[in-house]
């Protein structure tokens, strides 16, 4: 499902974010090619490189939903509400795996 911009700025953040619902079997995300200057800035984290941030974020986050989906087929679960293991588990390789090119890409110029 593709999230597309309501045009209302308090709706900017949710408008580029990821997300999977299992059940519904449904992965939204943000339409890249329609953000505008307003939902890039949402991205910048001072330094400077709201998009190189935001393909870092696009990149971590296809990795982290496609990692729930398969948590879903698994049938993994969070033993309550306040439980925040599944995103946990979720996050850790995307991230990681992004954070190692970035770094690797800083080392060696590519």
């Amino acid at each position: 499902v593709r999230i597309v911009a309501s045009g209302e700025p308090l709706m900017v953040p949710f408008e580029t974010c990821f997300e999977t619902n299992g059940h519904a079997r449904v992965v939204a995300v943000p339409d890249l090619n329609e953000l505008s200057d307003e939902h890039v800035r949402v991205f910048d984290d001072g330094r400077g490189e709201p998009y190189y941030a935001l393909m870092l974020t696009a990149v971590a986050s296809a990795a982290h939903e496609l990692l729930h989906v398969y948590q879903h087929r698994c049938r993994q679960a969070d033993s309550d509400a306040a439980s925040w293991a599944l995103e946990h588990d979720a996050s850790l390789p995307a991230w990681t795996a992004v954070l190692a090119a970035r770094e690797h890409s800083a080392r060696h110029g590519a």
